[in-house]
């Protein structure tokens, strides 16, 4: 199995006892590197395939709740989330343009 977006290759339960934890940065690694967000504009997640990431904006509901600004990538079990750091550059889909620290520019 590979992590959707950059491929890095998930190991299975025999092939490690560190497994879970090698898996884990794996698809932290596939969440932010080489990011494209489909849109910054939802505050409410939508249904979507594990693998996508969004910029939560402002006044989120449901499973975002308590995340506005973070990264939001979709993963098998539900939403896991990244805080921007200084320096990222997301690619944003449906804008279809770059933004560097692209959460950042909502306003407060």
């Amino acid at each position: 199995m590979k992590t959707p977006n950059i491929e890095l290759p998930e190991l299975s339960q025999s092939e490690s006892p560190a497994y879970l934890n090698l898996n884990d940065g794996f698809r932290a690694l596939d969440a932010i590197v080489q990011l494209t967000v489909e849109s910054r504009s939802l505050s409410t997640p939508p249904t979507v395939e594990q693998g996508a990431r969004y910029i939560v904006a402002a006044g989120p509901t449901g499973a975002w709740i308590g995340h506005a600004r973070h990264v939001a990538y979709k993963t098998a079990s539900g939403w896991d989330f990244r805080t921007p750091r200084k320096g990222w550059v997301a690619f944003v889909t449906d804008e279809e343009e770059d933004d560097v620290h692209a959460a950042l520019r909502y306003p407060a």
